[in-house]
């Protein structure tokens, strides 16, 4: 396992668990059910290239495409993009992935409004090229699913740092 979320991943109203499996190419949910208790472990693959390649690393839960409902995006370390796995509300179930590249050896991942336009946006946290890479919501551009767009900005390897840093201490105040 590489890292964590909790979180209500299928839009249900209840917090489930997302674990990104790295070495596996996978990720695991455990969703929550009326009974009091998790249903079976549900495994999505991530990426479409032969075990072990695309390693996700990091996993976040949250409204990619700012439509107000969860979806599930991780940093894929070896394959050097996010997967988008967006929730659709009529079938409920996820759609099939999106990929979009990013830095080189994307570690940690974020989903929030980076650019304070409204939108949210996805950030990753690059280990191998100390970058973070932006992935930027543009509104006129959203007919391409999702309509992000990459800015990369280049910056000191302590900054990658803060950001796990805060990352850690918004999910351990959840505790």
């Amino acid at each position: 396992m590489k890292d964590v979320s909790v979180e209500d991943a299928n839009n249900d109203g209840k917090n489930d668990i997302v674990v990104c499996n790295g070495f596996y190419d996978t990720v695991s949910l455990f969703l929550w059910n009326d009974t009091s208790n998790w249903n079976d472990r549900i495994t999505i693959k991530v990426g479409d290239t032969p075990l072990p390649n695309d390693s996700p690393y990091g996993v976040y839960v949250g409204d990619v495409n700012n439509d107000n409902l969860n979806d599930i995006v991780t940093a894929n370390y070896e394959a050097n993009t996010v997967s988008i796995f967006l929730w659709n509300n009529k079938i409920g179930d996820w759609e099939d992935e999106i990929t979009k590249n990013v830095g080189t050896g994307p570690i940690s991942i974020f989903v929030g409004d980076a650019n304070n336009d409204g939108y949210n946006d996805i950030v990753t946290a690059n280990y191998d090229s100390n970058y973070i890479s932006i992935l930027l919501w543009h509104e006129e551009s959203a007919s391409i699913i999702p309509g992000y767009d990459i800015f990369f900005l280049l910056i000191i390897i302590g900054a990658i740092s803060a950001i796990s840093i805060k990352k850690f201490k918004r999910n351990s105040n959840k505790i």
